[in-house]
């Protein structure tokens, strides 16, 4: 099977790449890349530039793509909506474009995000009706609709803060806890953190078992505050001494207020730890 992963630079993407190199070995994968070169199997690729795109899904024979890539900087977006649209939904809409003008029978697995929902109530399920309030949440949302209304070869993934060994926040955490006397987190700002691993799982699941249009929640299986995750972690390591103090979030911000998600029972499928045992595996990830 060959598989592309547009956005395999990135955090995600990147992890993805390795995790299903090692796990399937009959597979070939064309990860890319913009800037940051990692594999000798990285294509350069700007998914803006629409001669490229068409060249790289005409030169690869793909069976399925893996859509990682994205503006994922909420303030930036919010500043600037058309590069919003030009890097999140736009190519997208191309390719489509090149699936029905060369008749490709490239399938798409698109990861989308929380960021669809509003923020305010929480505990969304995969059945619930998106109302994004941000311009990144509104450009991912518009791709969802894009594929919705070309109408089949698509599968989409909604996910929650991937943590794990490599993303910013993530490492940022660890990082604090062991090296800060007090660290203060948002008490009112809840999520779904998802561990990596769980979300390559879920993707190489839904690869092998791949359901025409359907849309998938692949998250963590809690609901926690800032606060709460942060204190979570900590106590998975006792060298972790850092003092954590709760503080409310007031005023505006690019924070929604509540963007839980909910798993689909897909996920009980293909997890292989649980949710402690995947965090602990990232703290101690090497």
């Amino acid at each position: 099977m060959n598989i592309g992963i547009i956005g395999g630079s990135g955090f995600i993407g990147k992890r993805l790449y390795f995790y299903i190199k090692n796990s399937k070995s009959d597979f070939k994968i064309y990860p890319t890349y913009l800037q940051n070169y990692f594999s000798e199997d990285a294509i350069k690729l700007d998914v803006t530039n629409k001669l490229e795109l068409e060249k790289f899904l005409l030169s690869k024979d793909l069976d399925i793509v893996i859509w990682l890539s994205a503006l994922k900087d909420v303030k930036k977006c919010e500043e600037n909506y058309n590069l919003a649209y030009k890097i999140n939904t736009q190519p997208i809409i191309d390719f489509i474009d090149f699936k029905i003008k060369h008749s490709l029978k490239t399938k798409i697995i698109y990861v989308s995000s929380d960021y669809v929902f509003d923020g305010e109530k929480g505990n969304y399920k995969d059945t619930d009706l998106p109302y994004p309030r941000t311009n990144y949440g509104k450009t991912k949302f518009l791709s969802e609709k894009a594929l919705k209304n070309f109408g089949h070869d698509y599968l989409i993934i909604r996910s929650s803060a991937a943590m794990g060994k490599g993303g910013v926040f993530f490492d940022w955490l660890i990082r604090s806890l062991k090296k800060e006397t007090v660290l203060e987190m948002y008490s009112n700002i809840y999520f779904t953190p998802t561990p990596i691993k769980m979300l390559c799982e879920g993707i190489l699941h839904l690869i092998e078992n791949y359901k025409d249009k359907k849309i998938y929640h692949i998250c963590g299986p809690k609901i926690f505050s800032r606060y709460e995750f942060a204190t979570f972690v900590k106590k998975l390591q006792p060298a972790f001494t850092c003092e954590i103090k709760p503080v409310l979030l007031e005023g505006n911000s690019i924070f929604q207020k509540d963007l839980s998600i909910i798993q689909s029972d897909i996920c009980n499928v293909f997890a292989t730890k649980t949710f402690e045992n995947y965090i602990i595996e990232e703290i101690l990830y090497d």
